[in-house]
């Protein structure tokens, strides 16, 4: 629990925020979005300044909520049953923060329904459990407030630019675009995955029952998907994602057979590079990337699965163009150490194992110590 003031700013903003989404809500969805997000950025501010984990050089009005969530999800600040509905205040602010061109006319009352779930667990239990305060009120205001008239669209388009997610969330916006709410698209963005296409994914009844489930520990979510993955491609990946090793070869198959699931073929070339299974595992990225080319993950895996193969040359280019649009991934920079070290490029491959260990890959600092 915080060690909270009487009166907390924090608070009391996330107790007027919380109100005003629930006013919103009819009215206008887009602004319920908005202070629904801002609510976990207040949240997830609070927590990062209170850890007493070492904080970034930049300052904290700089980082973006990807990066808080992130890096209090690392450090175990953040419980699980929490970080999940954090991840989906985030996602579904994103439609009322940020410009969706023609799309935002588009946006009602289905969008706010996961983010009021979300709400429900994330505000009592910072008000009540973190700060020790009394409970949130369960109801807006008698007299609903009216929300602020909409910016007009071009002078939203200039104040925000494109990138929704911002650069640690690899500018997919467009990828995550849902082709309806769901409760598990907070896990795919927490997990740095593009939601799968409608016709891959669970109905309400069983997302709901895959959303409780991924809040768990692996040890309990997977005896509540002992069917799960029967009825839908999505619930045959979440299962595959929980089991981990010792997940069923054909739950990862028959997931990345849906058309354009790019998270399970991910999941599935994984599964065969781990196999040494080279030529089927870049088949698996190949699929990924054709339907979602700035997926970071299968292109990530593919150069791995090249230098596997021995085209050390095809991996390393890869693995350097990674790094120019990812410059902050310290998994890039070992590995690109590892393959520039095998060429002889010693130098080069020093000061990408330096990088590495800068962000925290701590296998690299040897390395990056070694004359």
């Amino acid at each position: 629990m915080s060690s909270a003031p009487e009166h907390d700013f924090d608070a009391q903003r996330v107790r007027d925020l919380h109100l005003r989404a629930l006013a919103y809500r009819v009215e206008d969805p887009e602004a319920a979005l908005t202070k629904a997000r801002q609510v976990a950025e207040t949240i997830a501010r609070r927590l990062y300044r209170d850890g007493t984990f070492e904080k970034s050089s930049r300052p904290l009005n700089k980082l973006l909520l990807n990066d808080l969530l992130t890096r209090l999800e690392q450090e175990s600040v953040l419980p699980r049953h929490i970080a999940l509905p954090m991840r989906t205040l985030q996602f579904y602010g994103n439609f009322g923060t940020h410009y969706q061109g023609q799309e935002s006319e588009k946006i009602t009352t289905q969008y706010i329904g996961p983010g009021l779930e979300a709400l429900a667990v994330v505000v009592p239990w910072f008000l009540t459990d973190y700060c020790g305060l009394a409970p949130p009120a369960e109801e807006p205001p008698a007299t609903p407030v009216r929300a602020p008239a909409p910016q007009p669209r071009r002078a939203r388009r200039a104040v925000v630019g494109v990138l929704v997610l911002g650069a640690a969330t690899l500018g997919m916006w467009s990828l995550w675009r849902p082709g309806r709410p769901s409760q598990l698209d907070g896990w795919y963005v927490g997990n740095r995955d593009p939601l799968p296409p409608s016709a891959c994914r669970a109905d309400d009844r069983q997302a709901r029952r895959l959303g409780e489930a991924v809040a768990q520990s692996p040890e309990r979510a997977l005896p509540l998907l002992a069917d799960a993955g029967e009825v839908s491609a999505e619930g045959r990946f979440v299962r595959a994602i929980l089991a981990g090793a010792s997940a069923r070869a054909a739950d990862r198959e028959l997931a990345a057979g849906c058309e354009g699931f790019a998270a399970a073929q991910n999941l599935a070339g994984k599964a065969a590079l781990q196999a040494g299974e080279t030529d089927a595992a870049l088949a698996w990225f190949e699929k990924a990337l054709a339907s979602q080319p700035d997926y970071f993950k299968p292109a990530f895996n593919k150069a791995l699965a090249l230098l596997q193969q021995g085209r050390t040359a095809d991996g390393t280019n890869l693995l350097i163009s990674l790094r120019g649009r990812h410059p902050d991934d310290g998994d890039v920079d070992f590995a690109l150490g590892h393959a520039l070290a095998a060429t002889g490029r010693g130098d080069e491959a020093r000061a990408a194992f330096c990088r590495a260990a800068a962000h925290g890959i701590q296998a690299a600092a040897e390395r990056c110590a070694a004359p």
